[in-house]
């Protein structure tokens, strides 16, 4: 999701597959599973510091709820520079750079995470001081547990 429009499947974002991580250690938990080999095959959005953008919930498997989020839990986007800032070195980009946290959504209260009921998107606006540039803007959902190894990541990357 760019400003004001809803941009068709996967453009702009990397392809990812939607499982879970549990591996913080992985370079698959900078964009998901397999996201990096997907660079060039995606495009790159354009946007506009202080805009605000987003990400859609996308179909699970075949037969699921569809693009439903499913878990409760924090949400975070952050951005990480690419090295090369031309459009070849961000599709290149490896993702293994510095990332800022620019947006954070925790629990409502005490008791509960933020969870609306059929929430389909994460919506949030890009800092007004973001410098022009190359990034990969990446959303993270957690799925916390009780027990840190089952604790899951979710998460992909635009291009922008």
């Amino acid at each position: 999701v760019v400003p004001r429009n809803v941009t068709p499947k996967y453009e702009g974002t990397l392809s990812a597959s939607t499982y879970p991580q549990y591996d913080l250690t992985s370079p698959n938990t900078r964009c998901g599973r397999g996201a990096m080999s997907t660079g060039n095959s995606s495009e790159i959005a354009t946007v506009i510091a202080g805009s605000k953008v987003g990400f859609r919930i996308d179909f699970w498997y075949a037969g699921s709820l569809g693009g439903v989020m499913l878990h409760d839990g924090p949400l975070l986007a952050y951005l990480s520079r690419s090295p090369d800032q031309t459009p070849q070195g961000l599709m290149d980009y490896q993702a293994g750079g510095d990332w800022l946290k620019i947006h954070e959504r925790g629990p409502d209260n005490h008791t509960r995470w933020f969870m609306p009921e059929n929430w389909t998107q994460y919506n949030f606006t890009l800092p007004v001081t973001t410098p022009s540039g190359y990034y990969l803007l990446r959303p993270e959902s957690i799925y916390p547990h009780s027990q840190f190894t089952t604790t899951q990541f979710y998460m992909n990357c635009a291009q922008i």
